[in-house]
């Protein structure tokens, strides 16, 4: 099993039990999206439209009110996301230390620009850190973050992080390379630097037509046997110490990621969404969606408790309108909802019963 594995909702049986008993329940993990600014300017970013708006950030204590409820509603995990780089939260090793008090497990997606007296306070509170590197060279990490001259701090990061803590058991650096034509070249000497450096795993994804796509940088054009035959050549790096991650979907995806867009190559099995009871979003207004990229509000944390948004109208009303032809192709919780699917609609030849 590995980290994108759709399996690992059995490691959460009550929820399992519950979601295929079609109730409603509180999530297991949540996204925090405490502001919509940041201090690169990758050429493809997700948020671009949220961040021509004016600078805003969480307010500090709703949003620790909200995840203590959580955590005794059940909340495990709490990733720092969003349309910012996180760790530009005016508050944000204060509300780090805050949620680890909770007993709340913690992970980060980050551009890794931060500065370094952060590092042994991130090894004590969070489980991952997942850098958004992207190059393997100050010159191509430039052109796709913009001129930041910053790819040697983030290197410094890395180091750090891996330097002070116990060892991949208790904490885990990773790398999410987001792979297109300007940094296409870099790819596989970024896996071996990072590789050498003694991170834990490398993930691949293809740029997604979305965010700045088409503002700032050209769609994703790769031809698709090139781009399988790179993902080859990092897979044979792999070894018991170092993953090698990509999901094959989101190649099939990327250039189509929305409905309205025509795409016969992507088809789910699934007929509902399953991820809803497991996880959820909290923006920087402290708006809940059940859906990242679909923006599906449910409620709003600064207005109400976790019971009365699980419990509202409106938490129907989007649950029962949802289509998921319509939804978004690029879904990260793709393999979870397989996965729940194939609990629910076993099939015949798998003999079910049958077991040992």
């Amino acid at each position: 099993m590995d980290k994108f594995s759709g399996l690992k909702v059995l490691y959460h049986p009550d929820h399992v039990k519950a979601t295929l008993e079609r109730r409603s329940m509180y999530p297991v993990h949540v996204n925090i999206d405490t502001i919509n600014y940041c201090n690169h300017r990758c050429i493809w970013c997700s948020a671009y439209e949220e961040q021509q708006e004016n600078h805003k950030e969480i307010d500090y204590a709703s949003l620790v009110s909200a995840l203590k409820e959580g955590a005794e509603r059940g909340l495990k995990a709490v990733t720092h996301i969003g349309y910012g780089e996180p760790t530009l939260y005016s508050r944000f090793l204060e509300l780090v230390k805050e949620i680890h008090s909770n007993g709340i497990e913690q992970g980060i997606f980050t551009n890794g620009a931060f500065p370094e007296r952060y590092c042994e306070p991130m090894v004590k509170a969070f489980t991952w850190v997942r850098f958004s590197l992207d190059a393997a060279s100050t010159p191509v990490h430039n052109i796709v973050h913009g001129k930041t001259n910053t790819f040697d701090s983030i290197i410094r990061n890395m180091k750090t992080l891996l330097s002070l803590r116990k060892g991949p058991e208790s904490f885990t650096v990773g790398v999410q390379y987001a792979l297109h034509q300007k940094n296409r070249e870099d790819m596989v000497a970024a896996a071996r630097l990072v590789k050498d450096l003694g991170a834990d795993y490398f993930s691949v994804k293809p740029v997604i037509m979305r965010g700045a796509v088409g503002v700032r940088c050209d769609k994703f054009e790769m031809d698709p046997d090139r781009v399988l035959k790179d993902l080859e050549t990092l897979s044979a790096m792999a070894d018991d110490s170092f993953e090698v991650l990509y999901k094959p979907y989101q190649f099939q995806v990327n250039n189509t990621p929305f409905a309205h867009m025509e795409n016969e190559r992507f088809h789910r099995n699934y007929t509902r969404c399953y991820a809803l009871n497991f996880e959820w979003w909290i923006r920087h207004n402290l708006d809940v969606d059940i859906c990242g990229p679909m923006k599906k509000k449910i409620g709003n944390l600064k207005e109400q408790s976790y019971a009365s948004i699980l419990n509202s109208d409106l938490y129907r009303q989007v649950v029962e309108n949802i289509d998921i032809d319509r939804c978004y192709r690029g879904c990260r919780p793709h393999y979870l909802n397989e996965a729940m699917h194939r609990l629910e609609c076993p099939e015949f030849k798998i003999h079910r019963n049958f077991v040992g």
